[in-house]
């Protein structure tokens, strides 16, 4: 009863019993649009096109097994649904978000499912992700989980291999590079997780992160100026971050500055 009543919503509704369900123009996010409203149709829905209308219905209304049962009918009646792919991509996504703290391996599974959708989305389209903003960033999104999933489980190649899957889209997450000088300098690789680091600021200059990283590299070559300068920098953008403070005393004790170690 309630997808009937949502789907008799009309586009860009002034009915507030309906707004809910209206349809969004920029809910797909495409640049060369093909627009939510193409299913909003009056007369009869193609059938791809009304399963992906009852599984974003699901899926806004967190009826997550509804959702991935419209959805995956949606990619078997047009397996070339960028639309379908999106959003059946999404709800993985979030539901490896929500596994996460309750099992690694649900979370990754649901992470890798999402991440195998959007990859044959691309196989199908190679320029999908180029046309359509969101479906690039949740490429972008769902590699970086999944990378950040095989760091904790000390998995560095994996995690390394969907860092770059993340990177290859063009929506850039900092986290991503980040992440990558992180394995680069867990393996003792220093200037290549230095040009990472360099990167993660290039593309968010104020990612703290990676300015800290950016400075712990210096400190590591005893390369005292430059640190301290990163920390000051991180302590510009956030006066109370306490490892920014704590590591201006290492460097300072590095220097046998002791008053200026106990200051910091």
């Amino acid at each position: 009863a309630l997808r009937a009543f949502a789907l008799g919503a009309r586009l860009h509704t002034d009915d507030n019993a309906r707004l809910e369900y209206s349809a969004p123009r920029a809910l797909l996010g495409s640049r060369s649009p093909v627009l939510i409203e193409d299913i909003y149709q009056n007369g009869a829905r193609p059938p791809a096109q009304r399963e992906i209308v009852a599984g974003y219905l699901a899926f806004a209304s967190f009826d997550v097994n509804a959702g991935v049962e419209h959805l995956n009918r949606a990619l078997t009646l047009r397996p070339d649904s960028y639309q379908a792919a999106y959003l059946l991509a999404k709800l993985y996504h979030e539901l490896g978000d929500q596994s996460r703290t309750q099992s690694a391996d649900r979370a990754r599974q649901a992470y890798q499912r999402s991440v195998a959708i959007l990859d044959d989305a691309v196989r199908r389209n190679p320029s999908v992700l180029r046309d359509h903003f969101l479906m690039a960033a949740e490429y972008a999104a769902t590699n970086l989980s999944l990378g950040t999933l095989f760091m904790e489980a000390t998995q560095l190649d994996s995690a390394s291999a969907a860092f770059h899957r993340s990177l290859a889209s063009d929506v850039t997450y900092p986290e991503a590079h980040n992440n990558l000088g992180v394995i680069f300098e867990r393996k003792g690789q220093l200037d290549s997780a230095q040009t990472q680091y360099q990167q993660a600021v290039a593309a968010h200059p104020k990612y703290i992160p990676a300015l800290m990283n950016l400075g712990n590299i210096s400190l590591r070559r005893n390369k005292y100026d430059e640190a301290m300068t990163r920390y000051r920098e991180v302590l510009r953008l956030r006066s109370d971050y306490a490892p920014a403070y704590y590591n201006l005393g290492v460097v300072h004790f590095a220097r046998r500055e002791w008053k200026q170690a106990e200051s910091d």
